[in-house]
């Protein structure tokens, strides 16, 4: 999910974060975890702008009719608290097609998924700021992988690499990203 410059839409968080394993989705609910880097860069990679971790938590509800994607990346120095990002997608009828947006309406479009376990998707989100989020990812057992590019007054590649984790190695991940006691 992308917000800022910080926050990537996944799921692809499929997220997403945009995201659950195949096997949880193909259940059509459940919740699965994910932590890894998301490199940011020119679009032909040569030229680095800086990367992140990021730790993923993506909720299949409704019977697959609805995915909340929670993305959460440290805070933007070492003394501000990590920040969660939210999307929630929701399915147009029966379709593979999902509509995109997150809480606080920075941005809306559609992820399309195919294969039955929505093990690949595609990204068209328009952010309300300018611009436009495209691009692709899989879902694999090990983890999801992502490559979008940020279109707008200046063009980013964004590389998401995440793996999949226990939701107990997810709140360790969490936690490491708070500030140093007093910092705050």
């Amino acid at each position: 999910m992308m917000k800022t410059g910080n926050a990537c839409l996944f799921f692809g968080f499929a997220f997403l974060a945009g995201c659950a394993g195949a096997p949880a989705a193909r259940h059509a609910g459940g919740t699965a975890y994910y932590f890894g880097t998301v490199k940011y860069s020119s679009l032909d990679g040569r030229l680095p702008f800086g990367r992140n971790v990021a730790a993923a938590k993506r909720e299949i509800a409704s019977g697959g009719a609805l995915i909340l994607e929670a993305v959460t990346e440290p805070g933007r120095s070492p003394s501000m608290p990590a920040q969660t990002f939210t999307t929630r997608l929701i399915r147009r009828g029966e379709t593979l097609v999902y509509d995109a947006a997150d809480d606080e309406k920075t941005f809306s479009g559609t992820m399309t998924f195919s294969g039955p376990g929505l093990e690949a998707w595609t990204y068209d989100i328009k952010l309300a700021g300018g611009g436009a989020l495209t691009g692709s990812g899989r879902l694999t057992a090990e983890g999801l992988s992502a490559v979008k590019t940020l279109g707008g007054s200046q063009e980013v590649k964004i590389t998401e690499e995440l793996k999949a984790v226990s939701q107990a190695e997810y709140a360790r991940e969490i936690a490491a990203m708070a500030p140093p006691a007093g910092a705050e």
